[in-house]
């Protein structure tokens, strides 16, 4: 199983804001892995 990480967590290591994270995925441009039911984005290592 490879590792899931958070909105948060991506925002800190891409040096980014998670607001322009959620503005890509509403754009197509980057998808998460997994939504969970409480609504939280997780991403994987691509």
């Amino acid at each position: 199983m490879s590792q899931k990480y958070s909105i948060g967590d991506v925002a800190k290591k891409l040096n980014m804001t998670t607001r322009a994270i959620r503005f890509y995925d509403q754009k197509d441009l980057v998808k998460p892995e997994f939504v969970g039911e409480n609504g939280y984005r997780y991403y994987g290592e691509q």
